[in-house]
């Protein structure tokens, strides 16, 4: 079969043009939507410097309630994952210490030294699958000096086949 070359009329440019569009600002607006509820786990930590897991289970599962591809909610004090959400899944992720896992030692020191946020992957992940995983340094005054002190990352693992 033989296929003629045509160009591609305005009006069809167009039509694509505008779909790529709605496309990318549909996946911005979820990415958007979901990247935020790092800052409400911050906001969390700053309310509740001394929390228990039955009081993150609630908080956090209020934050996942109508936000599908969430895979995990977590919170790493001193980048150890202490807290999560969807337990039976991400076990495997408990007790993580991000400083000492040579694949992610590099990018959360640089996230803590720059006070910057990380996103990263697709990214195979220690408890399977694959995820778009964004971590927030989170930093607090300490109670004594006053200044800012690193206490650990608030972090999102977004499911790579919902998006």
């Amino acid at each position: 079969m033989i296929f003629e070359k045509r160009p591609i009329s305005g009006w069809a440019l167009a039509i694509a043009n505008t779909r790529i569009s709605d496309a990318s600002a549909a996946l911005s607006l979820s990415m958007t939507l979901r990247l935020q509820l790092t800052s409400s786990l911050e906001a969390f930590v700053s309310a509740n410097r001394i929390f228990t897991q039955t009081e993150f289970d609630h908080f956090a599962s209020i934050l996942q309630q109508n936000m599908p591809g969430v895979m995990s909610l977590q919170l790493a004090p001193n980048g150890v994952v202490t807290y999560l959400t969807n337990l039976e899944r991400n076990r495997k992720a408990l007790g993580h210490d991000l400083f000492a896992d040579p694949r992610r030692r590099t990018n959360v020191e640089k996230s803590v030294n720059e006070k910057s946020y990380i996103i990263a992957g697709p990214v195979d992940l220690i408890q399977g699958g694959r995820a778009i995983i964004a971590r927030r340094p989170l930093f607090f005054p300490d109670e004594i000096s006053g200044k800012e002190q690193f206490w650990g990352f608030a972090t999102i693992l977004i499911d790579i086949d919902y998006l």
